[in-house]
């Protein structure tokens, strides 16, 4: 059951982390060494300013949010892998977080341009490995009565991330993009997570 479980879930982060993986035209190969390098390039962040800041708060979660909280957390007896954000009763556990910050407009501006502008440069044909998944981060989407509604469950250490739904724009999940976000909750005073001595 605990493998079975394991392999779900590394799946689907798999599946949330690389959306834009494709194949190589015809028969299964080894890439040249031309691919190779591109295939490294484009996994690598570049800045698009794709969407305005109108367009990007229509994304869901941002277009149902009132609040949107930074937070840390452990819990490290969880079955899933090491850890996940604390829920009971359906909703979040406040009294399990050890940071939690709720950003303001001009925050809320900087990290949608960070999730939906900065993305992959092109295809790719390969995935990169997985490491453990022990989370201590998250983004909360809270709605008007104050209830967490949805959310992005971030582990900086091992570079790998969680989606409460698959109706979440996440962005794209390039390879700087947890430096970029780790920055972003240590700028907004979220500790607890970010390094590995945490």
């Amino acid at each position: 059951m605990h493998k079975l479980l394991l392999l779900l879930l590394s799946s689907f982060i798999f599946k949330s982390s690389f959306e834009q993986l494709t194949t190589i035209p015809g028969k299964p190969r080894l890439m040249t060494k031309k691919e190779n390098e591109m295939d490294e390039k484009n996994k690598n962040c570049f800045y698009n300013k794709k969407y305005s800041i109108q367009q990007r708060l229509q994304f869901y979660p941002f277009n149902k949010a009132t609040a949107i909280q930074l937070v840390s957390f452990n819990q490290p007896d969880s079955i899933i892998m090491g850890g996940e954000l604390p829920i009971k009763n359906g909703s979040v556990d406040y009294a399990q977080l050890k940071e939690v910050i709720t950003i303001t407009k001009a925050q809320t501006d900087a990290l949608t341009d960070l999730l939906y502008n900065r993305g992959y440069g092109g295809k790719f044909y390969s995935l990169t490995k997985t490491k453990c998944y022990t989370p201590r981060n998250a983004i909360l989407f809270l709605d008007a009565s104050g209830k967490t509604f949805a959310f992005i469950e971030i582990c900086f250490e091992c570079e790998g991330h969680r989606l409460s739904s698959n109706k979440i724009k996440a962005g794209d999940f390039c390879n700087q993009k947890y430096t970029y976000l780790q920055k972003f909750f240590e700028t907004n005073n979220v500790l607890f997570g970010i390094t590995r001595e945490n």
